[in-house]
């Protein structure tokens, strides 16, 4: 039986909380790291060298540590069902760490190696699971080159095996598509600089944005392959489609002149991004600008988000989100309460989880920016109006319209979210007040 993290200051409320059609806020407990969440809500991350797993209805529980006196490197991630985990841990057997499977269920690991030698006393560090927890993959080594991590993949049938790379220097692999064909990382230039790469069946593609200057890191990829989210040469957070390219997900309140931009989260086919934006100048967790982003409505902060969907924050300031499942019901990551960190988990209320998506009937809103009416096309009947400004404050609130008008001229200039039940479909719209 593995043990249950005790060493917390305050461990999580979880026995109190269930899957909610409404949604909440939760607190997983002090000093945690989330790092991966499932479509049912279980979460995985760190606590100093231990990989923790959270259950509603469940105290923490020690998933595995890396107990041979090196550092942790990876990142825990969980399958869509919550029935699989992977992560870094010390096998006992040989105390080196390696790619690790484990089984929620029964609670035993899997030792899978990651690598073919290893190297200050890791063979393998873990740093994603596909969707269905069949693949396994992150950086590895090689007697052949000791000193240089590798992008890495393991699964059941061939067990590990090397990415192509066409550098000497090595690079990573932080993510990887259901089906396994498709997979995000960084290959490292003849100068050490890394260059953001998708490998496609297995051939490595370096990945540029749209001014044909290269990203630097991709973090992660879409269960579908389709979409990857990358930090850009300009500093920007990027997601990027082989056909359509790069779409910059700009920041807020902050410029990339000052702040970096590192996407962390992306739902199953790429319509939701978490991420934030770190200062430069004074990389402090408190200085950090969280996002949520989708197609229609851009960039909003994370806490702008929260508040829109109507749930207590428990005074929470979002820090740093670090992932979305990939049905977009659950966001997890870490957080600050009163000068201390911890870990938290955003459940969406059921109503909201169609929202944002691309369908064929597109609600928009024009003039956008806008002075002083608003107008609302592709609507047949709003209710329930509710404007929300960068603060998650409720300004403005209407519980019919019926012209598809709305005037805010009474708002002061900057950006707000509109809310409001649209033919019977909750809908949120980015509005910039002039």
């Amino acid at each position: 039986m593995l043990k249950i993290l005790s060493k917390i200051a305050v461990l999580s409320m979880g026995a109190l909380f269930f899957s909610n059609a409404y949604g909440q806020v939760v607190i997983l407990g002090n000093n945690l790291q989330p790092s991966s969440v499932s479509n049912t809500g279980t979460v995985v991350g760190i606590y100093q060298n231990s990989n923790f797993l959270w259950t509603p209805g469940n105290a923490l529980v020690n998933m595995g540590d890396v107990s041979n006196g090196s550092s942790y490197s990876g990142d825990p991630d969980i399958s869509n069902d919550g029935t699989k985990a992977a992560f870094t841990s010390t096998n006992p057997a040989t105390n080196l760490n390696e790619f690790t499977l484990y089984d929620v269920g029964t609670q035993i690991r899997t030792y899978v190696g990651g690598g073919s030698n290893d190297f200050s006393g890791t063979i393998g560090s873990a740093f994603a699971m596909s969707g269905n927890g069949n693949y396994i993959v992150g950086r590895g080594y090689s007697a052949n080159s000791p000193q240089v991590s590798l992008p890495t993949k393991w699964e059941t049938a061939a067990g590990t095996t090397e990415l192509q790379i066409n550098s000497p220097q090595g690079g990573g692999a932080n993510g990887i598509s259901i089906s396994g064909n498709v997979i995000g990382g960084f290959l490292n230039s003849q100068f050490g600089e890394m260059m953001g790469t998708v490998w496609k069946n297995g051939t490595p593609t370096m990945i540029i944005d749209n001014n044909g200057m290269p990203m630097t890191y991709v973090t992660n990829v879409s269960d579908d392959g389709n979409w990857a989210i990358a930090n850009s040469y300009d500093q920007s957070a990027t997601i990027w489609n082989e056909t359509s390219g790069v779409i910059t997900i700009p920041p807020i309140n902050v410029t990339t002149q000052t702040h970096t931009g590192y996407p962390t989260g992306i739902n199953s086919n790429g319509t939701k991004v978490v991420g934030y934006y770190r200062d430069a100048f004074n990389p402090t967790f408190d200085t950090n600008e969280s996002f949520f982003w989708t197609p229609s409505t851009g960039s909003m902060l994370l806490s702008q988000y929260v508040a829109s969907l109507g749930l207590d924050t428990l005074g929470i300031n979002f820090i740093l989100p670090t992932d979305i499942s990939s049905n977009g019901k659950y966001i997890t990551g870490w957080g600050m309460k009163n000068g201390t960190m911890l870990g938290f988990r955003i459940e969406v209320p059921d109503s909201f989880l169609g929202v944002n998506t691309i369908s064929k009937k597109q609600i928009s809103i024009y003039p956008n920016p806008v002075k002083d009416i608003l107008n609302i096309v592709g609507a047949n009947t709003i209710s329930d109006v509710k404007i929300y400004d960068m603060t998650g404050r409720n300004v403005l609130e209407m519980k019919e319209i019926k012209n598809r008008k709305i005037n805010i001229s009474n708002l002061s200039k900057g950006i707000y979210l509109l809310k409001a039940v649209i033919d019977r479909k909750t809908e949120i719209l980015k509005v910039i007040k002039e």
